[in-house]
């Protein structure tokens, strides 16, 4: 099980240098967790005491300067000396939880709509909502949960064979409270059995409070997903208001029932809704038109305004939007824990003032 490192940096050269051998390099000053900057620039800095602090030696006064004033942080000439500090290490074993846990999936018949970016905007919410969360990739058809989290080499725990130890290596946390596992491109498909990814479920739902799965386009082309699905508290079926996609979304409802699904655990979800376009009462009337009338119906439980590349953006900063209507979403969720909801707790931002101030008035 391995933690991802962010690195902020201010220098251009160290930049560049840490940037060609992989490294995390983030430009946001309220989420990292090791600075890295030069003697001279680090002399006007100061750096929340819980931070790790690497400073390049420049042969010039600044240098026994900024080692008075940072007796604890790593000093180095050539950055070679640190790069084995630098990369992902281990974090302690997850240990099991008490209590019930939440299992929802996302789904779409097709690419394009944003089952991907739903599921992550799902998981980041509940984690912040202070739920124990993961979010695992069984698009096994084009994983990408690595990428939007630059996560450089994941590990393919299906082919190394699923275990404890495999699932262990494969975690990786991302931010306090939340977790990913992703899944690397290398997937030989008809190997993948249903009883793996039972297995890989069991795990998780053993370690956390809401665990958030994104699968592949049309699973119920896959006999191996169909019991995940079965399992799975609610189904959240990505859509959107495209022609194309309201003449195919009849089958979306039908395609969940096959798979063992209930249609009162299916909530509609509606990407790059505009008012302008295909009204929400009808795209949930297309959805629901295929399946008998039932006490219960699939039901809409959040719809997204059309801001596609700003949800992208905020994403790859390891941010999401729209989270009044997230939290809306997440509702229902402690009800499946036995949970009252967990109080929102305000959390004053740690930013460039905070974390790291600029020290204009020096003694």
């Amino acid at each position: 099980m391995v933690r991802t490192i962010k690195v902020l940096l201010f220098d251009a050269e160290l930049r560049k240098y840490f940037l060609e051998k992989g490294l995390n390099i983030t430009n946001d000053t309220d989420d990292f967790d090791v600075l890295i900057a030069n003697a001279q620039k680090v002399e006007a800095l100061e750096v929340d005491q819980d931070t790790k602090v690497f400073i390049q030696l420049t042969g010039k006064p600044s240098d026994m300067l900024a080692r008075k004033k940072y007796p604890n942080a790593v000093f180095f000439k050539d950055p070679e000396e640190i790069i084995e500090q630098l990369k992902p290490t281990p974090v302690q074993d997850i240990k099991p939880i008490t209590g019930d846990s939440f299992l929802g999936l996302s789904y779409s018949n097709k690419g394009g709509v944003g089952k991907t970016t739903s599921a992550i905007s799902l998981a980041y919410c509940l984690s912040e909502m202070g739920y124990k969360t993961v979010i695992a990739d069984f698009d096994f058809k084009g994983p990408n949960l690595a990428s939007y989290f630059n996560i450089k080499k994941p590990i393919n725990y299906l082919k190394e064979g699923v275990s404890e130890s495999t699932l262990n290596k494969a975690l990786t946390k991302i931010k306090p409270n939340f977790y990913a596992l992703p899944m690397s491109s290398d997937i030989h498909l008809p190997t993948i059995t249903s009883e793996d990814l039972q297995y890989v479920c069991d795990y998780l739902q053993e370690r956390f409070e809401c665990v958030i799965i994104d699968t592949m386009i049309a699973p119920h082309e896959n006999s191996y997903m169909w019991d995940i699905f079965k399992r799975a508290n609610l189904v959240y079926a990505i859509t959107n208001q495209a022609k194309i996609t309201m003449e195919e979304m009849s089958m979306y409802a039908p395609s969940l029932i096959f798979m063992g699904v209930a249609p009162h655990n299916i909530r509609i979800l509606i990407n790059q809704y505009s008012p302008k376009q295909t009204s929400i009462k009808q795209v949930v009337k297309a959805f629901n038109k295929n399946i008998k009338s039932t006490t219960a119906m699939p039901k809409l439980a959040g719809q997204f305004p059309h801001n596609w590349d700003e949800q992208l953006k905020a994403l790859s900063e390891g941010k999401y939007l729209n989270k009044e209507e997230w939290q809306k979403v997440c509702r229902e969720i402690p009800d499946y824990l036995n949970k009252k909801p967990k109080p929102k707790v305000e959390v004053e931002k740690t930013g460039l003032l905070t974390k790291l101030k600029i020290i204009t008035n020096r003694a």
